[in-house]
């Protein structure tokens, strides 16, 4: 009898952002961290108690945000692209899910950071009339691929001018 590996525990068919957006975010905090100390120790006397409220308000939001926050916003962040919408869950606290119907999507747009480009993985970002919506951290080849898969065709959307109605007044 062969075993099937376990599957990661995803609800439905959702996928999960790279786990390189953990260490993305780790860097991040990391680096805002350090100036946050530089501005400290360069403005506030060591001696002083407002220097070690300082000190003490950063480690226990750092360790917070390091512990709890950033793992809990990857785990949480998921999509998927089914049929003729895309799923989008995500926050930390709330979880947010966003329901996009492809006909209604009106501009797609991939993005990096200089971070995202040393790992290899983008941002995409899903624009209707009354939403904008992003899909963080996942591989670059992947994201533009949604992004080709979910761009309106050239003559699509909301019809103004472009749609070929428009004429001289």
């Amino acid at each position: 009898m062969k075993k099937t590996p376990p599957k990661e525990r995803i609800p439905s068919g959702y996928e999960r952002p790279s786990l390189s957006s953990l260490l993305i975010y780790y860097i991040r905090i990391l680096l805002l961290g350090f100036v946050y100390m530089v501005l400290v120790h360069l403005f506030l006397s060591p001696d002083g108690l407002l220097y070690r409220v300082a000190v003490w308000v950063w480690a226990v939001s750092f360790a917070l945000l390091w512990l709890l926050y950033f793992p809990i916003k990857y785990w949480k962040h998921r999509y998927k692209l089914e049929g003729d919408s895309l799923y989008v869950a995500s926050g930390v606290i709330y979880t947010r899910f966003h329901h996009i119907r492809l006909p209604l999507i009106q501009l797609v747009s991939v993005t990096r950071s200089p971070l995202q480009y040393l790992f290899g993985v983008s941002t995409l970002c899903v624009c209707t009339a009354g939403t904008r919506t992003y899909v963080c951290n996942i591989p670059s080849a992947k994201a533009a691929m949604l992004a080709s898969l979910l761009s309106p065709a050239p003559g699509e959307g909301s019809g103004g001018l472009a749609g070929g109605k428009g004429g001289a007044i």
